[in-house]
């Protein structure tokens, strides 16, 4: 899993920028593009979380 994946996003922005360039290393991409998938995954995780909600009821 990447580091920006591990920080959650209330935690200090100097830590998710931190994460942010660990990730960028690792995986050879640049910054922006690897903090944009990390909101992009927060986004449709909670679509799916509220798709979930609402069918169960």
């Amino acid at each position: 899993m990447s580091a920006i994946h591990e920080i959650p996003l209330n935690q200090p922005m100097a830590d998710i920028l931190s994460a942010v360039e660990a990730d960028s290393g690792r995986f050879g991409l640049p910054a922006g593009d690897c903090l944009r998938m990390r909101l992009i995954c927060e986004e449709l995780l909670a679509t799916l979380q509220d798709i979930i909600t609402n069918t169960e009821m």
